[in-house]
């Protein structure tokens, strides 16, 4: 009796160990798959994508999810008066030189240092010029945003203040072309040094377009 009370201890202590080592092995099996997702497999990345709302195409304008509630305030202003019945020349171009102000300097919704604001607003012939001068002062340190996971802090225009528009020249080359002198005040959601003054000169394109052929960051511009 007693040598088979030995046996059931013997073989409860072994079938204990047994299921000791078992679960040991569990755990370091799901503490190994932990580890490797953790540190050896990356979670697939989703890009941001860009929605359209809205384009008109006779003047290459578009309005995207990416833009802010400034902008599209803005934009369909500007919409507003290029649709109208009789185009008044003046509106318009105040209207163009706000958006690529508000665009240019609205950097928070950029998706990296190449999506230059602003950009659509320019002269076809000088587009590649002012964005490559942009890419190379203004956003030089804005960070990617690709996959919607960029940390840095940066600017927000909250209103444009209009100082004075007014009829102008500007030579493009040899040609001297009629234009307007567009001066702004720019405010900000947060004040972070950024330029508070823009001056804008825009000039009839090619069709019905008036757009930005130059714009200096002042109120007193050389000319």
């Amino acid at each position: 009796m007693v040598k088979k009370l030995k046996n059931s201890k013997q073989k409860k202590k072994a079938f204990l160990k047994i299921l000791l080592v078992f679960v040991i092995i569990i755990l370091l099996c799901l503490s190994g798959i932990f580890v490797y997702k953790k540190f050896f497999i990356k979670e697939e990345k989703k890009m941001v994508t860009v929605e359209i709302l809205d384009s008109v195409s006779d003047y290459n304008y578009v309005l995207s999810d990416k833009d802010g509630k400034l902008y599209k305030e803005e934009y369909e202003k500007l919409k507003t008066i290029i649709e109208a019945d009789e185009v008044i020349v003046e509106d318009y171009v105040k209207q163009v030189a706000k958006l690529f102000v508000i665009d240019l300097y609205t950097m928070n919704s950029k998706m990296n240092k190449y999506d230059i604001g602003g950009a659509e607003f320019y002269y076809a012939d000088k587009r590649s010029m002012f964005e490559q001068k942009v890419m190379d002062t203004l956003y030089s340190t804005l960070l990617d945003d690709t996959y919607g996971d960029r940390k840095q802090e940066l600017p927000e225009v909250s209103a444009v203040e209009l100082v004075l528009c007014e009829p102008s020249k500007y030579k493009l080359g040899e040609v001297q072309k009629e234009s307007y002198l567009v001066k702004l005040k720019i405010n900000y959601v947060k004040d972070m040094g950024y330029d508070k003054n823009a001056s804008v000169m825009i000039v009839k394109e090619d069709g019905v377009r008036w757009s930005v052929v130059d714009f200096q960051p002042t109120l007193n511009p050389k000319y």
